[in-house]
């Protein structure tokens, strides 16, 4: 009897994280999917902007000199649970240039607690977004580590790369994992494949 509650317990458990949802809020028209992640060991919070296309994340860091609205989060000094390479990276967003280091730390979202890589800034002379960072949405591998969706698949939290947006007047939804039937208007969907 145990036996058989136990692993009721645990189908329980993996049908709740099937999917996460994020509450997303316009700051501007050209930066309308936003959100506040929570990173490494002293939980620093970061406005971030989620990028369907982007298969990397990256953060202005603490240490970033050229950056406008950067973070307070720094690999090391504010946050104690990262790792970090010695090697710097450079990268172009949509043009603009960025430069920082591979970093890994544990990302809080919503209620649940994941490893992701990113690119830690320490130069982007070029970015004029007012956001602390971008995480990225996309599924393919970059730099050896997993994009934010391969993490969250890894750590058991989502089972599938889909991702369902849902958007009105009143909020901004993204679904990790699948979509979110209560949302839909149609009962029917339209599959699309990721473009590599």
């Amino acid at each position: 009897m145990s036996y058989t509650l136990l692993f009721l317990l645990t189908l329980i458990n993996i049908a709740h994280f099937s999917t996460i949802d994020i509450s997303l809020s316009a700051v501007t028209p050209d930066w309308p999917f936003m959100s506040t992640i929570n990173i490494g060991s002293a939980n620093t919070a970061v406005d971030v902007y989620f990028d369907t296309t982007l298969d990397y994340s990256f953060v202005k860091t603490k240490l970033c000199t050229t950056c406008s609205n950067k973070s307070p989060y720094a690999c090391g000094t504010v946050s104690t649970s990262c790792t970090t390479t010695a090697t710097p990276i450079q990268e172009e967003y949509y043009g603009m240039a960025i430069q920082g280091y591979e970093i890994s730390d544990e990302i809080q979202l919503g209620k649940i607690t994941f490893p992701l890589s990113f690119i830690g800034i320490i130069d982007a002379p070029n970015i004029d977004m007012d956001l602390q960072g971008v995480v990225g949405l996309g599924i393919k591998e970059y730099l050896n580590s997993k994009s934010m969706i391969n993490s969250l698949i890894s750590s058991g939290l989502i089972q599938s790369a889909v991702i369902g947006l849902s958007m009105n007047e009143k909020e901004t939804v993204v679904t990790l994992g699948g979509y979110n039937k209560g949302k839909m208007k149609k009962k029917n969907i339209v599959w699309l494949n990721a473009v590599n």
